[in-house]
């Protein structure tokens, strides 16, 4: 047994290097606080200096703040901020009141324009884009209506438009040449416009041509609705410029009527359609432009015996288009984009008497194929959403669908129809026909909303 004499009682020694080696601990633990604490004031300092040089430089470009912050905040969350509400590719179709046909009918058509964009050129070739094709060509469908143009080539004279168009496409999927899978598609084409503005903002195809006339016009107009859209949707500042540019150009090209148009022949719906639409879109980026434009194309599509599309230096099949139908949607286009009402609010009349043309039941029975009728009038009713609208989404979404390639090179496209096939061939048609899947969304802002009562 141990003698409890024998145990060793700690000393004053062995107390002092417990002591010792607890202060020891609390310096250092000290010293590790404070390197800390300044390492994360100094990135504290850093961060509000590196805010204050942003805010200052977002100012002085004339952007706002806010909006560039929540476009910020929704690229690290990887979600780019678009014009038309938020959408990403993935399926959103199907949740934006659309189906699961109509975003398919989307994604393979905008894969057969991905195929055949010029490698070299960076473009959509309206006569170069069969090169692209693989062993089995793209060719119209044997069953295809007899008013089916078998030219599947488009008019040289609208590279802009079909580029413009195929872009817009693109937009309204919700990729942009900075986000999506079509990112790489989207900055091509959008290099290629770019490199087509002159000094004085228009976009032609010849930047050493003379003033655009007749659908150089319309293709500036379509350019124009293309850039602004892309700079609202990416917020690139590098795109600020060139876009207000255009826009710029785009005004210096309204006529004294208050429309767009050839500048001999006179100003025409069409055009001006599309012109207004890129002026309405141009708001939506913020940037400059006046109100009387707008009011006066409000006031030009208020007027009679105007032409309804731009004459073209070619020889157009007659009686395979509804220029009454087509006529009442510009017209209702133009008013919405400039946000003027009618005398009594006579929109809802203007509605009636647009679906009462029947323009997909025409298609259904045999008669024409006009896809600009169908783009703006999916566009108008999008916008209304008077009573009528699902009825016309659910007819021309069947007529789209029953009519897109589903095997082969053409895969995902669309036949040129109607009186302008000729001129915008199977590439812009395919383009125009996905604008056309995808504008119920578009103008409703993602979200399913059901149709207004009359007079609302």
């Amino acid at each position: 047994m141990t003698n409890p004499q024998d145990i060793p009682f700690p000393g004053p020694s062995s107390g002092g290097a417990h002591t010792g080696a607890r202060r020891r601990k609390l310096a250092a633990f000290f010293a590790f606080g404070l390197r800390w604490s300044a390492r994360l004031g100094v990135t504290a300092l850093g961060l509000a200096v590196a805010a204050w040089v942003f805010s200052i430089v977002v100012i002085a470009r004339g952007d706002d703040p806010r909006e560039v912050a929540a476009w910020a905040w929704a690229w690290l969350r990887g979600e780019p901020v678009l014009s038309y509400g938020y959408r990403s590719g993935r399926g959103t179709l199907v949740r934006a009141c659309g189906s699961a046909g109509s975003e398919s009918a989307v994604v393979v058509g905008l894969r057969w324009l991905e195929r055949h964009q010029d490698p070299d050129g960076k473009r959509w070739d309206p006569l170069g884009w069969r090169d692209r094709c693989r062993a089995d060509p793209c060719r119209a469908r044997p069953d295809a209506p007899p008013h089916t143009s078998f030219a599947e080539d488009g008019e040289p004279a609208m590279a802009v438009a079909i580029n413009s168009l195929g872009l817009l496409s693109i937009l309204a999927e919700g990729h942009t040449h900075r986000f999506g899978r079509r990112k790489r598609a989207a900055r091509n084409v959008l290099r290629w416009l770019r490199d087509r503005q002159r000094a004085d903002g228009t976009i032609l195809l010849d930047a050493s041509a003379a003033p655009p006339t007749g659908l150089d016009a319309l293709g500036h107009a379509v350019a124009t609705a293309a850039l602004a859209e892309t700079y609202a949707m990416s917020r690139d500042f590098t795109l600020k410029v060139p876009t207000g540019r255009a826009v710029t150009a785009l005004l210096a090209l309204q006529a004294k009527d208050g429309g767009w148009g050839d500048p001999d022949a006179g100003s025409d719906l069409l055009t001006t359609a599309f012109a207004t639409l890129a002026l309405r879109t141009a708001i939506v980026a913020r940037l400059d432009v006046p109100e009387e434009a707008l009011l006066a194309a409000a006031a030009f599509a208020r007027s009679d015996d105007v032409a309804v599309a731009p004459e073209v230096p070619l020889h157009l099949p007659e009686g395979d288009g509804d220029d009454r139908a087509l006529e009442l949607a510009t017209r209702l286009s133009i008013r919405l984009d400039a946000s003027v009402r009618g005398r009594g609010d006579d929109r809802e009349a203007s509605w009636r008497a647009l679906v009462a043309t029947r323009p997909v039941a025409a298609a259904g029975e045999g008669g024409a194929i006009d896809h600009r009728t169908w783009y703006f009038t999916s566009r108008v009713a999008g916008l209304l959403r008077r009573p009528g609208t699902h009825a016309w989404f659910r007819d021309v979404e069947a007529e789209l669908l029953e009519r897109q390639h589903l095997n082969g090179c053409a895969d995902g496209s669309w036949d040129p129809a109607g009186r302008w096939g000729l001129l915008l061939g199977r590439t812009g048609t395919t383009a125009l026909a996905s604008l056309t899947l995808s504008s119920r969304p578009r103008c409703w802002g993602g979200s399913c909303r059901q149709e207004l009562p009359a007079g609302e």
